[in-house]
């Protein structure tokens, strides 16, 4: 599979995170770049929204806060839906 410069971006974003106190994790990253192997740029993005979509209906619906949450389950469920609404 070729590299393309939205991997390479992901990956060099993950570096950046394990240096600087960004608030998504690099593992979040490191899955970003993986998934940029079967969807384009834009779709990437359409994955990303889906996903902090989710995430914020499901932080709302808690009655406890929590201050951090696991971020790679909501990445899956945005990707499937971005595979969803590619092939529809």
């Amino acid at each position: 599979m070729p590299v393309t410069s939205l991997v390479l971006s992901c990956i060099g974003i993950a570096i950046l995170t394990e240096i600087f106190p960004l608030h998504i994790g690099s593992g979040d990253w490191l899955y970003l770049s993986l998934l940029a192997y079967s969807i384009n740029y834009l779709q990437l993005v359409y994955c990303i929204l889906f996903a902090s979509a989710i995430a914020l209906v499901y932080m709302l619906s808690l009655s406890v806060k929590k201050k951090e949450l696991p971020f790679i389950p909501f990445l899956l469920l945005g990707y499937l839906l971005t595979l969803y609404f590619i092939h529809i």
